[in-house]
């Protein structure tokens, strides 16, 4: 004959890791909703700063970047500092479909040239800087 204890015992057993488990859950959960906040705060912290030195370094890197890629070279060519030749790469996919491999072509211009180069770190830093602008200009 079965005994009704163990019939008893098995069912209090899985009936309390049952219950143990579904606190273990909620408490993760809570955990992960606590957490959340946090970093929401902290990344809510970071986009205001309103540290006048902050904006300073952004504008001076972006500045930096713009005169040491852009405008230096440009003048050097303009005033004759240079012999004028610059010699720009790009990669370009060689092949069909998933058969194309990667491969750089490469092109050397004489005089005033705005380079790939050129137009994509401009638009990279336009694109930093101006977006964060206006996204923190939209939430005054």
């Amino acid at each position: 004959m079965f005994p009704l204890e163990i019939l008893t015992t098995l069912a209090s057993t899985i009936i309390s890791a049952y219950t143990k488990y579904k606190a273990k859950q909620l408490d993760m959960k809570q955990i992960e909703t606590e957490m959340a906040i946090k970093r929401d705060e902290q990344l809510h912290k970071l986009r205001t700063i309103k540290s006048h030195g902050f904006q300073w370094t952004r504008r001076t890197i972006a500045l930096a970047a713009v005169f040491s890629i852009i405008v230096i070279p440009k003048i050097a060519v303009l005033f004759g500092l240079t012999d004028a030749t610059v010699t720009f790469g790009w990669t370009e996919a060689q092949g069909w479909w998933i058969f194309a491999t990667e491969g750089w072509t490469w092109k050397t211009v004489e005089g005033f040239v705005i380079t790939p180069l050129d137009t994509h770190l401009m638009s990279a830093i336009v694109g930093l800087y101006f977006g964060s602008s206006l996204v923190d200009h939209g939430r005054r």
